[in-house]
C-alpha cells in the first residue's frame, strides 16, 4: 500500500534519510522520546519565553519506508508475522507566559501494520526482482494517517495542596485536516509461471486525499477536528520524578467531501508495468469522521550529581515503544547524552547547550540501509 508516500509530501531530505526529531524537557538535562508529545503538567514550572520545536519520526521494525518506493535501498528485512511501520511529525511556535501555552502547530502521523506475505511481495514487485513462480500471498495491510494544522492552549497548575511535588495540566486543540490515509487492503496475490507475472486480487476500503494503490484524480477533501490532552508530574523525591501524558483524548477530524474506494480491485500485472485494476464496488466521495490513534507517554527519570537516568515507554494504540536515555552535564549550560530503542535497535546523541538542543537517531550509518534514522532541533 503506496500510503507511506504521505510523509515525503512534506518532509524535506526523506529521500536521503528518514528523520527523527525529539522533544526536550524544560530541564535541558534529558530528552524523552521522539514521539513524546508536550506535557502541560511541566508548564508549572517553566519561565515565560518563546519556544520552537520541530519532531518528526519514521522507523519501521520490518522493512524502511524508503525501500518501498526505491529500489537503491539495501537493508535487511525482520519479517514478522505482524510488522508496524510509525511515522510521526510535529512543528510548533509556541509563546508560553505564567502557566499558560499557546502554540501554532503543523503535526500528522502515519501508522502502518502489514503482515509478513505483504512485506515481502512488495519488496520484490518494487525491486523488479524475480518472483517465485505458482506462489500464493496473503495480503493485509492497514493503514492510520493524517496531516493537519492547528492552534492548541496549554495550562498547567501546581497540585501540591493535594500531593506535595504534583503538578497537572492540560492541552486543547483544534486543526484543519489537510491528508488523509486511512484504510485496510486484504486479498491475495498470486504468482505464475513466469517469474515476471503475478495477479492481485484486493478487496479495499480506503479513504485518501491521494490515491498511491492504482492512478486516480481526485480532489483533496476538508477536514476540522480537535483533541485534548492531560498530562501529570510528580517528584518522588529531589533525585527521581515522574510522568504521564494521556494523548488526543476523544481526538477527530471530520472529514468532508474525501475520496474513496470500497470494492474489489483486480488486475493480472509484469512487474515493472503499473498497476492498472479492475475495480467493482464504489468509489466516489463521502464524509468521514476519523479517530485520531490515542497515545500514552510514561516516564521516570532519576538525576545523580551531573548524571541522568530516563526510561519513557509510548503506547501508540495500546503497542509499547521502548526508550532509554542517559545524560551528562559536564557544565551548567552543556548536556550530552545517549538513548537507545528497543524496539527499532536505533542508537541516539544529542547535545544540549543553554537553549538550543540538537539531537540524531540511527540504526545504520548508512541512509541507504537505515530503518530508523534522524535530527533534532529545539530551541526553548
Amino acid at each position: 500500500m503506496g500510503v507511506i508516500i504521505l510523509i515525503r509530501k512534506h518532509t524535506v531530505g526523506v529521500v536521503i534519510a528518514i528523520l527523527a526529531f525529539s522533544s526536550f524537557l524544560t530541564s535541558g538535562i534529558y530528552a524523552q522520546s521522539p514521539i513524546s508529545g508536550f506535557n502541560p503538567a511541566t508548564l508549572s514550572e517553566r519561565q515565560s519565553g518563546i519556544a520552537i520545536d520541530a519532531n518528526i519520526f519514521c522507523a519501521n521494525d520490518a522493512l524502511s519506508f524508503y525501500s518501498m518506493f526505491n529500489d537503491e535501498w539495501d537493508g535487511s528485512s525482520i519479517r514478522n508475522n505482524t510488522n508496524h511501520g510509525d511515522a510521526y511529525w510535529n512543528t510548533e511556535i509556541a509563546a508560553i507566559y505564567s502557566g499558560w501555552r499557546f502554540a501554532g502547530f503543523y503535526r500528522g502521523e502515519l501508522f502502518l501494520k502489514a503482515n509478513k506475505d505483504s512485506i515481502e511481495i512488495f519488496q520484490m514487485i518494487n525491486k523488479e526482482q524475480n518472483l517465485p513462480v505458482n506462489e500464493h500471498f496473503d495480503i493485509d495491510v492497514e493503514s492510520k494517517g493524517f496531516s493537519a494544522g492547528g492552534i492548541e492552549l496549554s495550562k498547567g497548575i501546581s497540585l501540591d495542596s493535594i500531593l506535595n511535588g504534583l503538578s497537572g495540566g492540560l492541552t486543547a486543540r483544534c486543526m484543519s485536516g489537510e491528508r488523509i490515509q486511512q484504510g485496510f487492503i486484504k486479498g491475495d496475490i498470486t504468482t505464475a509461471d513466469d517469474p515476471l507475472l503475478y495477479e492481485a486480487q484486493l478487496d479495499m476500503d480506503y479513504i485518501y486525499d491521494e490515491n498511491y494503490v492504482y492512478d486516480r484524480e481526485v480532489d483533496p477533501g476538508v477536514g476540522t477536528g480537535y483533541s485534548f490532552d492531560i498530562g501529570l508530574k510528580y517528584h518522588l523525591s529531589e533525585a527521581i520524578r515522574t510522568e504521564v501524558l494521556f494523548r488526543d483524548i476523544l481526538g477527530k477530524i471530520y472529514w468532508e467531501e474525501t475520496a474513496f474506494t470500497h470494492g474489489h480491485a483486480a488486475s493480472e500485472t509484469r512487474v515493472g508495468d503499473e498497476f492498472r485494476p479492475t475495480i467493482s464496488g464504489k468509489e466516489n466521495y463521502e464524509d468521514f469522521t476519523q479517530d485520531i490513534v490515542s497515545k500514552t507517554d510514561l516516564s521516570m527519570t532519576y538525576t545523580k550529581n551531573q548524571y541522568c537516568f530516563n526510561t519513557t515507554v509510548n503506547l501508540i494504540d495500546g503497542r509499547p515503544l521502548y526508550w532509554l536515555n542517559i545524560g551528562y552535564m559536564p557544565t551548567d549550560h552543556l548536556c550530552l547524552d545517549l538513548g537507545y530503542n528497543t524496539n527499532y535497535q536505533c542508537i541516539s546523541a544529542g547535545i544540549n547547550y543553554r537553549r538550543v538542543a540538537l539531537r540524531m537517531y540511527a540504526d545504520n550509518i548508512d541512509p541507504k540501509k537505515a530503518s530508523a534514522a534522524g535530527l533534532t532541533f529545539v530551541y526553548e
